[in-house]
């Protein structure tokens, strides 16, 4: 394995493709977030594309006609839902790899996932113990949600920092359960 420094953005992808099932060892902050980046402008460029497409399409329709992109957005749509299922275990393996890469537990990965459907599910029972205690249900239920919103997005908030945080720690610098530094390693050879 290369180190951040050796590791050009191309092998970095591959290495993400490659790895994309392997849960075990460490990740270089490069080989996170380039496939990040590259990863976000493929699915920015197929929809920028594929909305100037329709607008551009639609602009000299009659009332009533269907452009002819309409034929081809289930295609742009389809390579998108696929391009992102395709892409749900590597993300998944090389963010545990990351936070192996910090000395940190694969499950940590996990927060910023489950966690909004956590808080989905609070929201949902004081919803239902609300309207269901309150004699006025609308102004106490208006209150209390709002509240309960604010809350949940302030913590959802800190989650999301604390989690960018960690996916920008650099490596431990020695050898950890998870394995070698991959610059001690580079630095041997």
């Amino acid at each position: 394995m290369m180190n951040d420094h050796t590791m050009s953005i191309w092998q970095a992808y591959k290495s993400y493709w490659r790895n994309g099932v392997d849960f075990q060892g460490r990740a270089r902050r490069k080989e996170y977030w380039v496939p990040v980046l590259i990863n976000a402008l493929i699915g920015i460029v197929t929809t920028v594309l594929l909305y100037l497409a329709l607008i551009s399409s639609s602009s000299d329709l009659q009332p009533g006609e269907l452009p002819p992109i309409m034929f081809i957005l289930p295609l742009f749509y389809g390579f998108l839902l696929l391009f992102s299922l395709a892409k749900l275990l590597p993300d998944l393996s090389v963010a545990v790899r990351r936070m192996h890469d910090i000395g940190k537990s694969g499950w940590y990965t996990l927060i910023p996932i489950v966690q909004p459907f956590i808080f989905m599910v609070i929201v949902f029972i004081i919803n239902i113990a609300t309207f269901r205690t309150t004699p006025e249900p609308e102004t106490m239920s208006d209150t209390v949600l709002l509240v309960l919103f604010g809350l949940v997005a302030l913590v959802t908030i800190g989650i999301y920092i604390w989690y960018f945080i960690m996916l920008v720690t650099p490596s431990e610098p020695h050898t950890n359960r998870w394995g070698v530094n991959p610059y001690q390693r580079s630095n041997e050879q």
